[in-house]
């Protein structure tokens, strides 16, 4: 037989550790938010253009393939909740001529299967010297497009279609997205 004030006590025990447990989750005691970069290659081969007479103004288009598999992603993949885009940029690592630009009005697309592509119309050449980097900036929702690709946390791929001043040229451009992943450490 269970007396009332044993009851009443250990329901202010009770009361007492719900008011911990709920004041730790919400300082967000259980909670992680993490700093990762997703990066990738991307190789352009802007073939020789044979065709006499030809304007400075070669069609290309290429594609690289980028698995979210950074440290801190595996991590926590289980437990995210969301992610976050920082910043996006394009870094020059290689280029096979001087003097090449990739023309204003190029696209940088990041593409995922059944979901809506996220474009960056580039506002301006892009000369393409080494280690030059490019802010692709929020233009027109691109970040939270971006963040709904990310979030299934599936290969996605980070696309080029657009035109080099010059033809006959290889260019390699590493993409960076600094994004912040949140989830729950339970």
């Amino acid at each position: 037989e269970t007396k009332p004030v044993e009851t009443m006590k250990h329901m202010k025990k009770f009361a007492f550790l719900m008011m911990i447990a709920v004041g730790l989750s919400s300082c967000g005691l259980f909670n992680v938010d993490v700093d990762t970069t997703l990066s990738g290659l991307l190789n352009i081969d802007v073939e020789e253009d044979m065709a006499k007479g030809a304007a400075d103004n070669t069609h290309f288009y290429s594609s690289v393939s980028i698995t979210p598999d950074t440290d801190e992603i595996n991590d926590y993949r289980d437990r995210i909740d969301d992610v976050g885009i920082n910043n996006i940029t394009a870094t020059v690592a290689s280029v096979s001529k001087e003097n090449v630009v990739i023309q204003e009005g190029s696209k940088v697309i990041v593409s995922a299967f059944g979901k809506k592509d996220a474009i960056y119309i580039l506002e301006k050449d892009w000369p393409m010297d080494e280690n030059n980097t490019f802010p692709l900036y929020d233009q027109d929702n691109l970040y939270a497009e971006v963040e709904e690709i990310l979030n299934d946390l599936e290969t996605f791929d980070i696309t080029m279609d657009g035109y080099s001043s010059q033809s006959g040229v290889l260019i390699t451009i590493k993409f960076n997205i600094e994004a912040k992943i949140s989830g729950s450490i339970f």
